[in-house]
């Protein structure tokens, strides 16, 4: 799925969508380095920072990989299994 992610992503980011990965990583650290080992340039959070809480719409992971699709306002979109970030193009006009 991460692969799938990774492309999307390139095209999202021409049309004022970002995606989040929320981290299930032991720290902080390992989520970045996780995210440099896949060459993804899209921003991740651990899923228990309170940053995490404060996006509007935000709710806690239930399954991995899990994404969240943010307008350019940082209001949640849709937040799901990864495989929504697929559907992005219909999700945001």
């Amino acid at each position: 799925m991460i692969p799938s992610i990774v492309k999307e992503y390139k095209k999202m980011k021409s049309k004022d969508v970002e995606i989040i990965l929320p981290s299930h990583d032991s720290t902080e650290e390992a989520a970045k380095d996780y995210i440099k080992s896949i060459r993804a340039k899209f921003p991740t959070m651990m899923d228990a920072d309170e940053n995490a809480r404060k996006l509007p719409g935000y709710t806690p992971v239930s399954g991995i990989p899990q994404a969240v699709i943010v307008d350019k306002n940082g209001n949640v979109i849709k937040q799901g299994h990864g495989s929504i970030v697929l559907e992005w193009k219909t999700l945001c006009p």
